[in-house]
């Protein structure tokens, strides 16, 4: 008896190691390949057999035969996720080779007379995700109660094998999700020192992070019936439902790699740290993948400079099964229309341009500041205005903040990690009080740099948004150029 429980033992232990390394394997190939059908195909035959070589014939064909020994996603539909982001499938008859009306009736197709499944029925029915072999594994091993129960006199190492492999079972699959998925978009202006906020939460591990995603409906106008539409898709991960979203994903360099979750395993298999110049290297992003990768995120966000007036997202507000949060970040005027100029290569003068852009930008900003201090109910709790400045003079206390606003739970050490990193202060000491200081600076850098008539010109056109927002105005040069005052209150 002690023999044959080591047996046993050896037995699981390799089984479970085999699938291991398959599931590690299969993480690694391209989706949508021959591979993984070959490998589900493998796992359900030649392994299974080799960990129950006790069961009577009856109780092995059933294991290989459950409803779901094979899964086919044609490419028309997408895959079904439950609320913790597996797949639920069910055997899909390909039409074009059976028919479903004709499967329907004639079960045979399937098994054929003799009780043998047909050649032809494995060619239409392939896993060709390794979510899918997840879930071919995963019901194979929920049936071995079941076929224990079907033995003709089930001994005390069944017994325990099945338990065994219920445990493994159950080990094999993450921890339900503890905390309420939420949904967060920072909405913004260009050169707002939306990259440094967006790193708050692109930092975070369970943040499924998408940089700029509203660039694609400008190259692909009317694809999406508006911006609410098209968020509601991008946060709930329905990449499939989402035309050109991948393609999108796949040739912008910059977007692509403005995401730690696109830029990771097992989206990205590439060795070495991802930047804009490398990034095509990574795995080209495939709907079905992509969206069962996010779905095991707790929580999605993006950065937006392309909402013109936050009202229009209602609509996604009142969403069903949405939890979202909207930051609105905002910045001194004088510094984005400097920071703009400098980023474009041209000089910034007073003069008609000046007057329109400075007035396009601060009736966008009056516009969503004024929407905010209205307090509609549909925004209550939804809504917070962060300045930039404040975030730069005091990063880890507004990141406290911001994760208390939005519900993500107390701020992660990787995030903590970036910005102790990512501050000039580190370059002389890490104590807070020169890590603020040093924000401050970079903040509010553009005041060497602003002529005086400029920024007296910017401080007219928008005298009542920076107003609202508590920006100083300047009286002379001396006032401008002074650092140890500051012109945010």
């Amino acid at each position: 008896m002690k023999i044959t429980r080591r047996k046993w033992r050896y037995q699981l232990c390799a089984g479970f190691l085999i699938m291991c390394i398959l599931f590690t394997f299969s993480l690694l190939l391209p989706v949508d390949t021959i591979h993984h059908s070959i490998l589900s195909q493998y796992v359900s035959s030649k392994v299974t057999r080799s960990l129950f070589p006790r069961f009577e014939a009856n109780a092995v064909y059933h294991l290989l035969n459950h409803s779901k020994p094979f899964i086919d996603f044609p490419g028309t539909i997408p895959p079904v996720l439950d609320e913790s982001g597996y797949f639920v499938g069910k055997v899909i008859i390909d039409p074009v080779e059976f028919g479903e009306d004709q499967a329907r009736e004639n079960p045979e197709i399937l098994t054929g007379k003799n009780g043998m499944r047909n050649k032809s029925t494995k060619r239409a029915m392939r896993a060709k995700s390794a979510e899918d072999l997840i879930d071919i594994i995963d019901s194979k091993i929920s049936q071995i109660p079941l076929l224990v129960d079907a033995l003709p006199a089930p001994g005390p190492d069944d017994l325990n094998l099945a338990d065994d492999f219920l445990q493994i079972h159950q080990a094999l699959k993450p921890p339900p999700k503890k905390e309420t998925p939420v949904q967060v978009l920072i909405v913004t202006n260009r050169r707002s020192g939306s990259s440094f906020m967006g790193q708050i939460l692109n930092q975070n591990p369970k943040v499924f992070f998408n940089f700029e995603p509203l660039k694609l409906l400008e190259k692909k106008p009317g694809v999406y019936a508006n911006q609410s539409a098209f968020l509601n898709l991008l946060l709930k991960c329905k990449f499939k439902q989402m035309p050109f979203m991948m393609e999108f994903y796949n040739k912008e360099r910059l977007h692509r790699c403005g995401s730690l979750a696109l830029t990771s395993p097992p989206l990205c298999t590439l060795g070495t740290p991802v930047n804009s110049s490398n990034v095509r290297q990574c795995d080209k992003l495939h709907p079905s993948f992509t969206a069962s990768v996010c779905a095991r995120y707790t929580h999605v966000a993006a950065k937006l400079i392309r909402v013109y007036n936050i009202s229009s997202l209602q609509d996604l507000l009142m969403a069903e099964n949405l939890n979202v949060k909207i930051l609105h970040l905002v910045r001194d005027p004088r510094g984005i229309l400097l920071s703009r100029s400098k980023a474009e290569k041209r000089n910034l003068e007073v003069g008609e341009s000046l007057d329109q852009e400075a007035g396009y930008l601060c009736r966008r900003m009056k516009s969503n500041v004024d929407l905010g201090n209205s307090h509609p109910q549909w925004l209550n709790d939804h809504y917070k205005r962060v300045r930039y400045e404040d975030v730069a003079y005091e990063p880890e206390r507004w990141a406290k903040e911001i994760y208390k606003f939005a519900g993500l739970g107390s701020v992660p050490p990787e995030v903590l990690l970036w910005i102790r990193t990512n501050t000039q202060g580190r370059l002389r000491s890490m104590d807070s009080y020169s890590t603020s200081r040093n924000s401050k600076e970079t903040a509010e850098a553009w005041r060497y740099n602003i002529t005086l008539p400029v920024a007296e010109r910017i401080s007219h056109i928008c005298k009542d948004v920076m107003s609202q927002l508590n920006y100083k105005q300047v009286d002379n040069l001396k006032m401008l150029h002074d650092m140890t005052q500051s012109l945010v209150k």
